[in-house]
Parts: C-alpha cells; structure tokens; sequence
C-alpha cells in the first residue's frame, strides 16, 4: 500500500512539472520587450504562433529539436511595429527581435 501511495504521488508529481513547462512554453513567451512596448501603449493586432522542427545541434544533430516562433504585429496610432520571439527546446534560451521592418528580422504577416 505504501508504494502505491509513493508511485502516485511521484507520478503526480512528474505532471504537475510537465503540466507548468507546457504552460510556460505556451503563454510566457513575451519578454521584455513585447511587454515594454504594450506598457508604452503599443497594441498587439496581430498574433501568429507556431512551433517549427529543426536539426539538432551537436552532439544531438540526430535528434530534432521543437523552436517556438510567435510573431508580433504592433501598432500605434499610425505606427508599425513587428516582433519575432523563439523559444529553442534544445538551447532552453528565449531570442526576441523587433524592428519597424518586417524584412529585418524575416517575417511575414
């Protein structure tokens, strides 16, 4: 009976953990810059996200590794402003770009 509580509570405990990444992954990817921007009155009008596979990087170049691209379209009052921010799996690193010209940082709406 004791391992069965301990199992339980172990696996709980792996879901819970899985479960906060996922979230992390899904909804805190604006860094400081998206979010300086919004607080400067800049609105977000539009949104793409999208989780692209790529090559690993060595020793992993085996394996592939899942980088999550959200792109930005900010506006204010007449003003264009885009955003490109990536979350690399294998890297564990968040990489966040913005621009006036969309073409300087590669995106297309």
């Amino acid at each position: 009976m004791r391992f069965i509580i301990t199992s339980i509570l172990i696996f709980l405990f792996f879901v819970q953990l899985t479960e906060n990444v996922l979230i992390y992954a899904n909804f805190e990817n604006e860094t400081m810059k998206i979010l300086e921007l919004k607080r400067q009155g800049w609105e977000v009008v539009e949104k793409q996200n999208n989780i692209e596979k790529r090559p690993g990087i060595k020793p992993y170049e085996n394996l592939e590794r899942l980088v999550q691209v959200v792109k930005y379209k900010l506006k204010k009052n007449k003003k264009v402003f885009f955003c490109i921010v990536e979350y690399d799996s294998q890297l564990d690193r968040i990489i966040d770009e913005c621009d006036s010209v969309a073409e300087n940082i590669n995106i297309s709406f």
